[in-house]
């Protein structure tokens, strides 16, 4: 089977009043981890490895 890679980086903005952020701050990277595994859990074809979130300021 052939297959073929892609690295993806981008920027998502947050509302922080939103139920998107957990309410432990330390938590918030996890919390986008989570958000883009999820995102991509149900797509069949598709395994999502090596996902890095940083937080920026």
């Amino acid at each position: 089977m052939n297959k073929k890679r892609f690295s993806v980086t981008f920027v998502l903005d947050v509302e922080e009043d939103g139920n998107i952020l957990s309410t432990v701050e330390n938590h918030h990277v996890d919390d986008m981890c989570d958000l883009v595994r999820n995102t991509f859990h149900d797509i069949d074809d598709v395994t999502l490895d090596n996902l890095n979130v940083r937080e920026r300021t």
